[in-house]
């Protein structure tokens, strides 16, 4: 079985629950593998935020599993500008990195 994705601690499978825990976390791994577009770590879902974390880069991330773009510095959406040709991520507040990209 492979390790934690947060730790890399061993995990164990709990039969009732269907579910893989880290007793080093005391959390569920996640059920979904979800890498970070940035660090390309294991980001791991916190219910209470209803987003991502991201320990590599020590900051919460949107569902990265959502972005049809993913922005390459957060993950965030990127969206097309027509008026300027380029793709902007409104979490970076920035156009993308190679910018003059078509839609």
């Amino acid at each position: 079985m492979p390790g934690c994705p947060t730790c890399g601690a061993e995990l164990t499978y709990l039969e009732p629950y269907a579910r893989s825990y880290c007793y080093h976390c005391r959390a569920y791994a996640p059920e979904e593998i979800v890498p970070c577009a940035v660090c390309a770590r294991v980001l791991v879902y916190v219910p209470e935020h209803g987003l991502y974390y991201c320990y590599g880069c020590q900051e919460y991330k949107q569902d990265a599993r959502r972005a049809e773009r993913p922005c390459p510095r957060c993950g965030g959406e990127l969206r097309f500008v027509a008026e300027y040709e380029r793709l902007f991520c409104t979490r970076c507040n920035a156009y993308a990195p190679g910018d003059r990209q078509t839609a």
